[in-house]
C-alpha cells in the first residue's frame, strides 16, 4: 500500500509517503524534493522507535548527481508533541527511499 506521511510541506516542494508490503511493518520511506534548492536538517515525520538508513537517491554519482547522501542510519527523535521524527538532508530535485532499522 501507499500512506502520505506528510503533507503540510508544500511550500518547501517537499512530499513524504511510505510504501507498504503486506506487512504493515515492511515498509519505505520516499522523500521526494519537487525544489531546486537543497534542504539541510529537514525534519520529516516518522513512525517511533526507529532508526533509518538512506538505501537510494537519485542525487548519486551513479546517476549523474552530486553525490550527497545521508550517510549513517538516522535514529528517529519523538519531540515535545509526541511526533517522531528525523532530520535528514534533502538534494535539489531528488528522490530519497529509507530503509527503516530497530534501534
Amino acid at each position: 500500500g501507499f500512506e502520505w506521511t506528510q503533507l503540510d510541506r508544500q511550500d518547501d516542494c517537499i512530499l513524504c509517503y511510505e510504501r507498504i508490503a503486506k506487512d504493515k511493518d515492511d515498509f519505505l520511506l520516499v522523500v521526494m524534493n519537487a525544489d531546486q534548492q537543497t534542504h539541510y536538517d529537514y525534519p520529516v515525520h516518522v513512525r517511533p522507535n526507529l532508526s533509518y538508513r538512506e538505501i537510494f537517491s537519485t542525487d548519486s554519482e551513479e546517476w549523474g548527481g552530486s553525490g550527497i547522501h545521508n550517510a549513517e542510519p538516522i535514529a528517529a527523535v519523538t519531540a515535545d508533541d509526541d511526533i517522531s521524527e528525523i532530520r535528514i538532508m534533502i538534494p535539489p530535485l531528488s528522490l530519497l527511499i529509507f530503509k527503516p532499522e530497530k534501534k
